[in-house]
């Protein structure tokens, strides 16, 4: 586990806003939800210091609920494996690999947020014939 992940990070959420480290992301999880709740995979909007802000449904079955720390969620050793958030962060563009055959994660940054991001992952469908 990176320092940058132990890092501390206040959440705290209230019936009316969410603020990590005194910065109001309200506007940001509304339009989270807005495209991403029907997405067919695992989204997940994350700060810099890996903490998840929203989640769709379906990562949410999974864990990554809002509070947690993406990188200690998952399903083994070898589910958080060459992540590119801090190479997404420092770059600031997109990235996607497979390093599991069966999916496709992605890391997209925010325009606006320099220290948010979308991580998703979504299963390759077998082939239809």
């Amino acid at each position: 586990m990176t320092n940058e992940i132990k890092s501390a990070t206040s959440v705290v959420t209230t019936n009316e806003s969410t603020t990590v480290d005194n910065k109001n992301y309200d506007e940001l999880i509304r339009e989270f939800h807005r495209f991403w709740d029907v997405f067919p995979g695992i989204a997940r909007l994350i700060t810099k210091n890996h903490r998840i802000l929203a989640s769709n449904s379906i990562a949410a079955e999974k864990g990554f609920v809002e509070g947690a720390i993406c990188a200690q969620v998952g399903t083994g050793p070898n589910a958080h494996r060459k992540c590119k958030l801090n190479k997404m962060f420092a770059d600031k563009v997109g990235y996607t690999d497979r390093v599991l055959g069966d999916r496709v994660r992605g890391w997209v940054p925010v325009e606006g947020y320099d220290d948010v991001c979308v991580h998703f992952t979504v299963m390759i469908p077998e082939s239809e014939d």
